[in-house]
Protein backbone atom coordinates (compact mmCIF):
# COMPACT_ATOMS: atom_id res chain seq x y z
CA UNK A 1 0.00 0.00 0.00
CA UNK A 2 1.70 3.05 0.91
CA UNK A 3 3.22 4.22 4.07
CA UNK A 4 3.91 1.99 6.99
CA UNK A 5 1.82 3.51 9.66
CA UNK A 6 -0.26 1.07 11.52
CA UNK A 7 -3.57 2.63 12.09
CA UNK A 8 -5.13 1.37 15.28
CA UNK A 9 -8.66 1.80 16.19
CA UNK A 10 -11.49 -0.45 15.81
CA UNK A 11 -9.63 -0.91 12.78
CA UNK A 12 -5.95 -1.34 13.04
CA UNK A 13 -5.20 0.19 9.74
CA UNK A 14 -2.00 -0.20 8.15
CA UNK A 15 -0.21 1.89 5.86
CA UNK A 16 3.13 2.24 4.38
CA UNK A 17 6.59 1.41 5.09
CA UNK A 18 9.30 2.35 2.70
CA UNK A 19 11.59 1.56 -0.04
CA UNK A 20 14.73 1.40 1.95
CA UNK A 21 14.55 4.75 3.61
CA UNK A 22 11.29 5.60 1.85
CA UNK A 23 8.15 4.30 3.11
CA UNK A 24 5.04 5.73 2.16
CA UNK A 25 2.94 3.05 0.73
CA UNK A 26 1.51 0.53 2.66
CA UNK A 27 0.71 -0.86 1.74
CA UNK A 28 9.26 -7.68 -12.88
CA UNK A 29 8.02 -9.11 -15.45
CA UNK A 30 4.78 -9.23 -17.20
CA UNK A 31 1.71 -11.36 -17.10
CA UNK A 32 -1.85 -10.80 -18.13
CA UNK A 33 -5.03 -10.61 -16.14
CA UNK A 34 -7.70 -13.26 -16.13
CA UNK A 35 -11.23 -13.11 -14.90
CA UNK A 36 -12.15 -13.02 -11.25
CA UNK A 37 -14.73 -15.07 -9.46
CA UNK A 38 -17.06 -13.84 -6.77
CA UNK A 39 -17.61 -16.67 -4.32
CA UNK A 40 -19.80 -15.31 -1.60
CA UNK A 41 -21.52 -12.22 -0.35
CA UNK A 42 -20.79 -11.37 3.24
CA UNK A 43 -23.50 -10.27 5.65
CA UNK A 44 -22.08 -7.26 7.46
CA UNK A 45 -23.31 -5.77 10.75
CA UNK A 46 -25.51 -2.69 10.66
CA UNK A 47 -23.99 0.68 11.54
CA UNK A 48 -26.02 2.94 13.80
CA UNK A 49 -23.98 6.14 13.49
CA UNK A 50 -25.69 9.24 12.13
CA UNK A 51 -22.66 11.39 11.26
CA UNK A 52 -22.83 10.68 7.56
CA UNK A 53 -25.09 11.11 4.59
CA UNK A 54 -25.96 8.40 2.09
CA UNK A 55 -28.25 8.34 -0.89
CA UNK A 56 -28.92 6.64 -4.19
CA UNK A 57 -27.78 8.86 -7.03
CA UNK A 58 -29.38 9.36 -10.40
CA UNK A 59 -26.29 11.08 -11.76
CA UNK A 60 -23.41 9.20 -13.32
CA UNK A 61 -20.41 8.59 -11.03
CA UNK A 62 -17.98 9.01 -13.94
CA UNK A 63 -17.45 12.69 -13.16
CA UNK A 64 -19.08 13.50 -9.81
CA UNK A 65 -18.16 16.38 -7.53
CA UNK A 66 -15.98 14.69 -4.91
CA UNK A 67 -15.83 17.58 -2.46
CA UNK A 68 -17.48 20.86 -1.60
CA UNK A 69 -15.74 24.24 -1.78
CA UNK A 70 -13.36 24.67 1.14
CA UNK A 71 -14.47 26.95 3.95
CA UNK A 72 -12.41 30.06 4.81
CA UNK A 73 -11.13 28.27 7.93
CA UNK A 74 -10.03 25.26 5.86
CA UNK A 75 -8.34 27.48 3.29
CA UNK A 76 -6.49 29.31 6.09
CA UNK A 77 -5.38 25.97 7.55
CA UNK A 78 -3.97 24.95 4.15
CA UNK A 79 -2.09 28.25 3.77
CA UNK A 80 -0.70 27.92 7.29
CA UNK A 81 0.53 24.39 6.50
CA UNK A 82 2.20 25.54 3.27
CA UNK A 83 3.91 28.43 5.09
CA UNK A 84 5.08 26.31 8.04
CA UNK A 85 8.24 24.99 6.34
CA UNK A 86 7.20 21.54 7.50
CA UNK A 87 9.22 18.68 6.06
CA UNK A 88 7.36 15.70 4.71
CA UNK A 89 3.68 14.83 4.58
CA UNK A 90 2.00 16.06 7.76
CA UNK A 91 -1.39 14.55 6.99
CA UNK A 92 -2.53 11.25 5.50
CA UNK A 93 -6.07 10.97 4.14
CA UNK A 94 -7.52 7.52 3.39
CA UNK A 95 -10.77 6.80 1.51
CA UNK A 96 -11.88 3.15 1.84
CA UNK A 97 -14.34 0.82 0.16
CA UNK A 98 -14.62 -2.36 2.25
CA UNK A 99 -15.72 -4.99 -0.25
CA UNK A 100 -18.56 -7.23 0.89
CA UNK A 101 -17.69 -10.34 -1.10
CA UNK A 102 -14.97 -12.97 -1.55
CA UNK A 103 -12.68 -13.23 -4.59
CA UNK A 104 -10.42 -15.87 -6.10
CA UNK A 105 -8.91 -13.02 -8.11
CA UNK A 106 -9.21 -9.26 -7.72
CA UNK A 107 -8.74 -7.08 -10.82
CA UNK A 108 -9.51 -3.36 -10.75
CA UNK A 109 -8.36 -0.54 -13.02
CA UNK A 110 -7.06 2.73 -11.60
CA UNK A 111 -7.19 5.81 -13.79
CA UNK A 112 -3.67 7.34 -13.60
CA UNK A 113 -4.16 10.58 -11.69
CA UNK A 114 -1.83 13.60 -11.41
CA UNK A 115 -3.57 15.30 -8.49
CA UNK A 116 -1.21 16.84 -5.90
CA UNK A 117 -1.34 19.22 -2.99
CA UNK A 118 0.31 22.66 -3.10
CA UNK A 119 3.80 21.20 -2.62
CA UNK A 120 3.46 18.40 -5.17
CA UNK A 121 2.59 15.46 -2.88
CA UNK A 122 0.44 12.98 -4.79
CA UNK A 123 -1.94 10.16 -4.00
CA UNK A 124 -2.10 6.39 -4.46
CA UNK A 125 -4.77 3.91 -5.53
CA UNK A 126 -4.52 0.53 -3.82
CA UNK A 127 -6.19 -2.88 -4.03
CA UNK A 128 -6.07 -4.96 -0.85
CA UNK A 129 -6.90 -8.64 -0.29
CA UNK A 130 -7.17 -10.46 3.06
CA UNK A 131 -6.91 -14.26 3.32
CA UNK A 132 -8.36 -16.61 5.98
CA UNK A 133 -4.74 -17.39 6.94
CA UNK A 134 -4.41 -13.85 8.25
CA UNK A 135 -2.26 -12.20 5.56
CA UNK A 136 -3.08 -8.91 3.87
CA UNK A 137 -1.76 -8.30 0.33
CA UNK A 138 -1.57 -4.86 -1.24
CA UNK A 139 -0.84 -3.72 -4.79
CA UNK A 140 -1.13 -0.17 -6.04
CA UNK A 141 -0.30 2.74 -8.31
CA UNK A 142 1.12 5.89 -6.68
CA UNK A 143 2.05 9.33 -8.02
CA UNK A 144 4.63 11.70 -6.45
CA UNK A 145 4.55 9.53 -3.35
CA UNK A 146 5.89 11.04 -0.11
CA UNK A 147 9.17 9.82 1.42
CA UNK A 148 9.15 8.21 4.83
CA UNK A 149 12.11 10.22 6.08
CA UNK A 150 10.20 13.46 5.49
CA UNK A 151 12.67 14.74 2.91
CA UNK A 152 10.15 15.20 0.10
CA UNK A 153 8.38 12.99 -2.41
CA UNK A 154 9.13 10.71 -5.32
CA UNK A 155 8.60 12.06 -8.82
CA UNK A 156 6.37 10.19 -11.24
CA UNK A 157 4.33 7.00 -11.16
CA UNK A 158 5.41 3.93 -9.18
CA UNK A 159 3.99 0.46 -8.63
CA UNK A 160 3.80 -0.44 -4.93
CA UNK A 161 3.62 -3.87 -3.26
CA UNK A 162 3.33 -4.87 0.38
CA UNK A 163 2.20 -7.83 2.55
CA UNK A 164 1.21 -7.70 6.23
CA UNK A 165 0.75 -10.41 8.86
CA UNK A 166 -2.40 -9.41 10.73
CA UNK A 167 -1.53 -11.54 13.78
CA UNK A 168 1.73 -9.69 14.46
CA UNK A 169 0.51 -6.43 12.89
CA UNK A 170 3.75 -6.22 10.91
CA UNK A 171 5.09 -6.10 7.35
CA UNK A 172 6.45 -9.41 6.02
CA UNK A 173 7.11 -8.37 2.40
CA UNK A 174 9.36 -7.07 0.92
CA UNK A 175 11.21 -7.72 4.18
CA UNK A 176 10.21 -8.56 7.71
CA UNK A 177 9.42 -5.56 9.86
CA UNK A 178 9.61 -2.77 7.31
CA UNK A 179 9.75 -1.73 3.71
CA UNK A 180 7.59 -1.26 0.69
CA UNK A 181 8.55 -2.49 -2.75
CA UNK A 182 8.34 0.48 -5.13
CA UNK A 183 9.04 0.02 -8.85
CA UNK A 184 9.18 3.09 -11.16
CA UNK A 185 6.74 3.12 -14.08
CA UNK A 186 8.19 5.15 -16.97
CA UNK A 187 5.49 4.53 -19.58
CA UNK A 188 2.33 5.35 -17.60
CA UNK A 189 0.64 8.55 -18.81
CA UNK A 190 -2.13 10.59 -17.16
CA UNK A 191 -5.52 9.08 -17.92
CA UNK A 192 -4.20 5.59 -18.67
CA UNK A 193 -6.18 2.70 -17.22
CA UNK A 194 -3.74 0.78 -15.02
CA UNK A 195 -4.78 -2.72 -13.98
CA UNK A 196 -4.15 -3.62 -10.31
CA UNK A 197 -4.59 -7.32 -9.61
CA UNK A 198 -4.14 -9.92 -6.88
CA UNK A 199 -4.37 -13.59 -7.85
CA UNK A 200 -3.34 -17.05 -6.64
CA UNK A 201 -0.72 -18.85 -8.70
CA UNK A 202 1.13 -22.07 -7.75
CA UNK A 203 1.08 -21.45 -4.01
CA UNK A 204 1.87 -17.74 -4.41
CA UNK A 205 -0.11 -14.53 -4.50
CA UNK A 206 0.78 -12.63 -7.65
CA UNK A 207 0.58 -8.86 -7.22
CA UNK A 208 0.55 -7.14 -10.62
CA UNK A 209 0.42 -3.56 -11.95
CA UNK A 210 -0.10 -3.27 -15.73
CA UNK A 211 -0.74 -0.24 -17.91
CA UNK A 212 -3.50 -1.43 -20.26
CA UNK A 213 -2.47 1.21 -22.85
CA UNK A 214 1.33 0.79 -23.03
CA UNK A 215 1.63 -2.74 -21.61
CA UNK A 216 4.23 -1.69 -19.01
CA UNK A 217 4.04 -4.19 -16.16
CA UNK A 218 5.50 -4.69 -12.70
CA UNK A 219 4.96 -7.92 -10.73
CA UNK A 220 5.86 -9.24 -7.30
CA UNK A 221 5.00 -12.62 -5.74
CA UNK A 222 4.73 -13.82 -2.15
CA UNK A 223 3.60 -17.10 -0.60
CA UNK A 224 -0.15 -17.57 -0.13
CA UNK A 225 0.37 -19.79 2.95
CA UNK A 226 -2.12 -22.22 1.41
CA UNK A 227 -4.91 -19.68 0.83
CA UNK A 228 -6.98 -19.70 -2.36
CA UNK A 229 -9.35 -16.77 -1.83
CA UNK A 230 -9.54 -13.23 -0.50
CA UNK A 231 -12.37 -12.90 1.99
CA UNK A 232 -14.78 -10.12 2.89
CA UNK A 233 -14.14 -8.46 6.25
CA UNK A 234 -16.51 -6.53 8.54
CA UNK A 235 -16.31 -2.76 8.98
CA UNK A 236 -14.22 -3.04 12.14
CA UNK A 237 -11.43 -5.02 10.50
CA UNK A 238 -7.97 -3.51 10.39
CA UNK A 239 -7.07 -5.49 7.27
CA UNK A 240 -10.05 -5.31 4.94
CA UNK A 241 -10.42 -6.76 1.47
CA UNK A 242 -10.86 -3.35 -0.07
CA UNK A 243 -10.15 -0.52 -2.49
CA UNK A 244 -8.30 2.47 -1.07
CA UNK A 245 -7.27 5.95 -2.18
CA UNK A 246 -4.53 7.24 0.11
CA UNK A 247 -3.06 10.72 0.03
CA UNK A 248 -0.10 11.62 2.29
CA UNK A 249 0.24 15.41 1.98
CA UNK A 250 1.30 18.70 3.53
CA UNK A 251 -2.11 20.42 3.47
CA UNK A 252 -4.91 19.15 5.73
CA UNK A 253 -7.67 20.03 3.26
CA UNK A 254 -7.37 19.52 -0.48
CA UNK A 255 -10.38 19.77 -2.78
CA UNK A 256 -9.41 18.21 -6.13
CA UNK A 257 -11.23 19.10 -9.31
CA UNK A 258 -11.22 15.48 -10.44
CA UNK A 259 -11.37 12.52 -8.08
CA UNK A 260 -9.50 9.23 -8.07
CA UNK A 261 -11.40 6.58 -10.02
CA UNK A 262 -11.32 2.78 -9.84
CA UNK A 263 -13.22 0.72 -12.40
CA UNK A 264 -13.98 -2.99 -12.17
CA UNK A 265 -14.07 -4.64 -15.61
CA UNK A 266 -13.80 -8.13 -14.09
CA UNK A 267 -14.31 -7.87 -10.31
CA UNK A 268 -17.86 -6.59 -9.86
CA UNK A 269 -18.78 -4.71 -6.68
CA UNK A 270 -21.90 -6.11 -5.02
CA UNK A 271 -21.81 -4.23 -1.73
CA UNK A 272 -19.82 -3.30 1.37
CA UNK A 273 -18.99 -0.21 3.42
CA UNK A 274 -17.42 3.18 2.74
CA UNK A 275 -15.19 4.88 5.30
CA UNK A 276 -12.88 7.90 5.65
CA UNK A 277 -9.77 8.43 7.81
CA UNK A 278 -7.12 11.10 8.13
CA UNK A 279 -3.94 11.17 10.19
CA UNK A 280 -2.59 14.42 11.63
CA UNK A 281 1.15 14.23 12.35
CA UNK A 282 1.73 17.91 13.14
CA UNK A 283 1.56 17.52 16.92
CA UNK A 284 -1.13 20.19 17.05
CA UNK A 285 -4.74 19.45 17.87
CA UNK A 286 -7.10 20.25 15.04
CA UNK A 287 -9.95 22.63 15.68
CA UNK A 288 -12.09 21.15 12.92
CA UNK A 289 -13.95 17.82 12.79
CA UNK A 290 -12.66 16.78 9.37
CA UNK A 291 -9.35 15.56 10.78
CA UNK A 292 -10.76 12.36 12.20
CA UNK A 293 -7.27 11.16 13.11
CA UNK A 294 -5.78 13.57 15.64
CA UNK A 295 -2.10 13.44 16.62
CA UNK A 296 -1.77 9.72 16.07
CA UNK A 297 -4.94 8.95 18.02
CA UNK A 298 -7.28 7.11 15.68
CA UNK A 299 -10.82 8.45 15.70
CA UNK A 300 -12.30 7.08 12.48
CA UNK A 301 -15.33 8.34 10.69
CA UNK A 302 -18.38 6.19 11.25
CA UNK A 303 -18.77 3.60 8.52
CA UNK A 304 -21.51 4.13 6.02
CA UNK A 305 -24.53 1.90 6.26
CA UNK A 306 -23.85 -1.44 4.58
CA UNK A 307 -25.06 -1.30 1.00
CA UNK A 308 -25.78 -3.73 -1.82
CA UNK A 309 -25.92 -3.09 -5.54
CA UNK A 310 -28.11 -5.09 -7.86
CA UNK A 311 -27.34 -3.47 -11.21
CA UNK A 312 -25.16 -0.88 -12.91
CA UNK A 313 -28.01 1.61 -12.75
CA UNK A 314 -27.67 1.74 -8.96
CA UNK A 315 -25.08 3.76 -7.07
CA UNK A 316 -24.22 4.59 -3.46
CA UNK A 317 -22.99 7.88 -2.01
CA UNK A 318 -21.19 8.66 1.26
CA UNK A 319 -20.40 12.15 2.56
CA UNK A 320 -18.22 12.98 5.53
CA UNK A 321 -17.09 16.52 6.33
CA UNK A 322 -17.92 17.72 2.83
CA UNK A 323 -15.86 15.04 1.05
CA UNK A 324 -17.80 12.56 -1.06
CA UNK A 325 -17.29 8.98 -2.23
CA UNK A 326 -19.37 7.19 -4.87
CA UNK A 327 -19.65 3.51 -5.72
CA UNK A 328 -21.44 1.54 -8.43
CA UNK A 329 -21.26 -2.10 -9.48
CA UNK A 330 -18.27 -1.30 -11.70
CA UNK A 331 -16.65 1.85 -10.23
CA UNK A 332 -15.45 3.59 -7.05
CA UNK A 333 -14.70 7.35 -7.00
CA UNK A 334 -13.01 9.27 -4.17
CA UNK A 335 -11.41 12.70 -3.63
Amino acid sequence: MNRSLAALVILVLVVVAAVAVLAVPRGTQTSSSSSSSTLTTSTMPQSTSSNYTTSTLARSPSSPSVCQTLTPAETDADLKALDSNATGAQYDAQYWLYLGQNYTKMTFNAVANLQTDGLGYGSGQLVNGYTPEGYWYQVGLVWNWGLYDGSGHLDGFYATFEVWNSSSDSVVFPQTGEGTSLIPLREVAPGDNVSLSLSFLSGQVEMMVRDTVTGETAVQNYTSFGADEFVATPSGSGYPTSLLTEWPRVEPYVCPNVGSVFTSPQSSITGGYLRFFEWNFTGEASSTPLLVFENGKPVPSPPSEPFSLGSRSQSFYFDYGGFDMFVTEDSFTTP
